[in-house]
């Protein structure tokens, strides 16, 4: 039997939970084919695997970050654009770290909304985002602020199976999590076909 490498040109199709796209996984879709719209998160943590990463602070405890506690799907960017005005780009922190993130050349990154966060979550939970790390104990932030003292944060990882109760909650700001930044993407029919290769 001979492997022949045979170009299907399939057109455009939809695009699906758990699909790579513009440097991601998508683990939100709104709208119908061809009008998609959503998010998709990041491949990897920020920091990466690698235990010795500590993580990254949400903010300073007892700052009021006036404008950053939109929770809904739609309003992680903003939040994330408040909390850069009011700490500057100059300070490593969650906010910072998710928009200097860039990946296979995609930039527009932003630190996910409680919202969005869940959606992540739950996408996960239901086994959808497998083409991506999510192997090791990471707690993740939220752009969004609870209060003066604490944001919300999810807990994403292997042995989670619910994405309520303990898996999310407000935390104190200074406590260092990771980062699964994220990116607002629209279904562009005039990519490239597809080249897949078929067996015979």
């Amino acid at each position: 039997m001979n492997i022949i490498p045979t170009a299907q040109f399939l057109g455009p199709s939809p695009l699906h939970i758990g699909d790579y796209y513009e440097g991601g996984i998508i683990a939100y879709l709104t709208g119908s084919f061809p009008n998609q719209t959503g998010f998709v998160v990041s491949q990897d943590w920020v920091p990466t695997i690698d235990v010795s990463e500590l993580g990254y602070t949400w903010g300073v405890l007892g700052d009021d970050v006036a404008g950053a506690s939109g929770s809904a799907i739609g309003t992680g960017a903003i939040n994330t654009q408040y909390i850069l005005d009011y700490y500057g780009s100059g300070n490593t922190y969650a906010a910072q770290v998710a928009v200097t993130y860039t990946a296979d050349g995609y930039s527009g990154w932003f630190l996910p909304s409680k919202d969005e966060l869940n959606e992540v979550c739950g996408q996960f939970v239901a086994g959808k985002l497998n083409k991506g790390n999510w192997v090791s104990p990471r707690y993740t932030w939220s752009s969004t602020q609870y209060s003066d003292g604490n944001s919300w944060y999810y807990d994403i990882r292997t042995n989670v199976t619910s994405c309520n109760g303990g898996g999310r909650t407000p935390f104190t700001k200074t406590v260092r999590f990771w980062v699964r930044p994220c990116r607002y993407i629209t279904y562009d029919i005039n990519k490239p076909y597809e080249n897949l290769y078929a067996q015979y």
